[in-house]
């Protein structure tokens, strides 16, 4: 596991840009958000908003990633 740093979180941002472009052409993204987690240290919170390509509707996912043991 990592630990909750700026660079590990600005490293995880940029790989869910890469994973999404590459693996998921049916979407846009307009924002990705990796944050720490307020309630947990160890936790970071990552936010994926989208644009669904085919109906323009735009769509936000919310995740929790736990990063140390």
């Amino acid at each position: 596991f990592e630990p909750n740093t700026v660079a590990t979180r600005q490293l995880i941002k940029e790989r869910i840009i890469e994973s999404v472009k590459r693996w998921e052409p049916r979407v846009a993204l307009q924002e990705v958000a990796v944050e720490e987690s307020p309630a947990d240290p160890r936790l970071v919170a990552i936010t994926i908003q989208y644009r669904l390509i085919a109906t323009q509707s735009v769509e936000r996912l919310n995740l929790s990633l736990q990063l140390e043991g």
